[in-house]
């Protein structure tokens, strides 16, 4: 058991050995555990139970283990709830501005869902992006530029913005740690 759930272990080893040596079952609810399931540490959350099964001596023979994986939900009602303080919060601002920074610290207080955002407002010709909110970074990270130039892609820009502007499609950035 140990061997397959060595990146957990851990957290339900001393679950387990305390019912092996208690003879007592013991049930966990919306467990936080961080499983190695698609090549990166995922977020998850389990409800579990381990029970003693006796063997014919009447010592722990074993253990049985219902498990109930929550993840989906957990997760979808804390996004729910980012959304949910996102819209409330947003009606409060009366410049773009304000929307900006409102949501840049609504988004900090989700940081679990939302790593890091960067808020650009676009000039009224449309060939600069001025940041104005930031959640999760730091004003001196090299990913978040004060102004960006929209006229042409520069070499070593991060964000393509120029690209989405011309094309309206989302782009994908990648390689941005270490940032």
């Amino acid at each position: 058991f140990g061997e397959v759930w060595a990146e957990i272990w851990d957290v339900i080893g001393p679950i387990l050995g305390s019912v092996v040596a208690t003879s007592e079952a013991t049930w966990s609810d919306n467990q936080l555990l961080i499983l190695q399931r698609h090549g990166y540490p995922e977020e998850c959350y389990f409800s579990f139970s381990f029970s003693p099964v006796r063997s014919e001596d009447d010592t722990v023979g074993g253990v049985f283990t219902a498990v109930i994986e929550h993840t989906q939900r957990v997760v979808g009602e804390r996004r729910v709830a980012a959304l949910s303080d996102l819209g409330v919060k947003a009606t409060e601002a009366k410049t773009a501005e304000e929307a900006c920074a409102i949501a840049a610290r609504t988004l900090s207080a989700h940081g679990k869902d939302i790593p890091f955002g960067l808020l650009y407002l676009l000039d009224s010709d449309g060939k600069l992006a001025r940041l104005v909110g930031a959640a999760g970074i730091t004003e001196n990270d090299r990913i978040n530029s004060p102004v960006i130039e929209l006229g042409a892609e520069m070499a070593g820009q991060i964000w393509p913005f120029a690209e989405v502007m011309r094309t309206g499609v989302m782009q994908v950035v990648e390689n941005l740690a270490p940032f």
